[in-house]
C-alpha cells in the first residue's frame, strides 16, 4: 500500500492546528500515513500542540511557506506527499480519494482539489465557488489544470524531487501555481472537483475587494513575477500574517453593498438588453453519498461535492478571543 506523508506547515496557528491534525487523525484511509508539523518559527504552542497529539513536529528556520513546505519534501518518508495548511478541516475520505485519483490515473504526477470558507463568510462564499466553477470548467473542456490551492495538492515524491522541489525564491505563489506549472511537465495533473476541504475565512478579514484588489493582483502578482525574474521575493515578510478571524460586521456590511451593485447590475440589463435571456443550467446527474462527518470542532457535512461546515461552540469561543 502506498504511504502517504501529509505536510503541515505552521506558523502561530495555534487556535486553528488542534481541529485540523484532529481532522486528519479521522482519516478512513487504510493505508499507513504521517503527518508532518513544520513550526516556521512559531512563537505560541504550534509546536506543542502537534507533539501532544502524535505529530512528527521539524523546525524551518527561514521564515516562508515555500521554505516550510520545502522542508516537508526533504523529511517525508512517504510516496505520495499531500500539500495543506494548518487552518483546514477535511472530509474523512479526503486522503482516501487523492490515493484512488493517482491509482485510476497511471500517468498522474499531482492530484489538486478546491476548498471552501465556512458558511456565513460574506462574499467570500460565492466568489471562490465562482472561482473553483471557472477552474473545473477549464479542467473539463482542455484536460488542464489552471489552479493548485498549497492546502489542497498531492503529488508524488520522485516527481517533485526532479523539478528541484519547491522554489524557495518566491513566496505568494511559490507554492502553487509556481510548482503546478513545472510539475505538470511531467505528467497528467488530476482536478478532483469532490475532494473539497474547508480553509478559515481570516483570508476575508479586510474584505472582499481588499483581497481581490490588493492581496490578489498587486501582492500575488507582483510577489510571483518579481520572485521569477529577479530570483528573490519583492515583498518577503512584508505580506502580512493574517492570524485572526473575520470581522462579521464588516463583512456583513460588505454583502450590502455588493448585494446592492448587484441589483443596480441586473436592473441594468432587464430594462436595456435586448438579448434573451439566458437559459438555466442544467443541474448535474451524477449523485453522491450524502455523509455526515464530526471533526474536532467542525462538524462536516458533505454530499457529493457540495460540503459545508458548522463550527461547534468550542471553535465559536475560539473565534471570539
Amino acid at each position: 500500500m502506498i504511504k502517504i506523508s501529509v505536510v503541515v506547515p505552521a506558523y502561530n496557528e495555534e487556535s486553528y492546528l488542534r481541529a485540523c491534525l484532529a481532522s486528519l487523525k479521522k482519516q478512513n484511509f487504510n493505508g499507513d500515513y504521517e503527518i508532518i508539523v513544520v513550526d516556521n518559527n512559531s512563537a505560541d504552542k504550534t509546536a506543542q500542540i502537534a507533539r501532544d497529539l502524535g505529530c512528527k513536529v521539524v523546525f524551518e528556520p527561514q521564515q516562508g511557506v515555500c521554505f516550510a513546505r520545502q522542508r516537508g519534501v526533504v523529511e517525508a518518508l512517504g510516496e505520495i506527499i499531500v500539500s495543506t495548511d494548518a487552518d483546514c478541516v477535511f472530509p474523512e475520505d479526503w486522503l482516501a480519494n487523492i490515493v484512488q485519483a493517482f491509482l485510476e490515473n497511471k500517468n498522474s504526477v499531482a492530484v489538486i482539489g478546491p476548498y471552501d470558507y465556512p458558511a456565513g463568510s460574506g462574499s467570500g462564499n460565492w466568489f471562490i465557488k465562482l472561482w473553483f466553477k471557472g477552474v473545473f470548467f477549464i479542467y473539463k473542456v482542455s484536460k488542464k489544470t489552471i489552479c493548485a490551492p498549497g492546502a489542497n495538492f498531492a503529488f508524488y515524491k520522485k516527481n517533485i524531487e526532479a523539478i528541484g522541489g519547491y522554489n524557495i525564491n518566491l513566496n505568494l505563489g511559490g507554492d502553487e501555481y509556481d510548482l503546478l506549472k513545472r510539475i505538470r511537465q511531467g505528467g497528467k495533473v488530476v482536478y478532483l472537483r469532490e475532494n473539497k476541504i474547508i480553509t478559515s475565512s481570516r483570508r476575508l478579514k479586510n474584505g472582499f475587494l481588499y483581497n481581490f484588489f490588493i492581496s490578489i493582483l498587486f501582492c500575488y502578482l507582483i510577489d510571483y513575477f518579481s520572485g521569477g525574474r529577479l530570483t528573490k521575493s519583492f515583498l518577503g515578510r512584508l505580506y502580512p500574517a493574517i492570524r485572526k478571524e473575520i470581522n462579521h460586521k464588516k463583512i456583513l456590511l460588505e454583502q450590502v453593498i455588493m448585494s446592492s451593485l448587484l441589483v443596480v447590475v441586473s436592473a441594468y440589463f432587464l430594462l436595456f438588453s435586448a438579448s434573451s435571456p439566458v437559459s438555466a443550467k442544467t443541474k448535474e446527474g451524477a449523485a453522491f453519498v450524502h455523509k455526515k462527518i464530526i471533526s474536532a470542532d467542525y462538524q462536516i457535512e458533505r454530499s457529493g461535492h457540495k460540503l459545508k461546515v458548522f463550527m461547534t461552540n468550542e471553535s465559536e469561543k475560539l473565534k471570539h478571543k
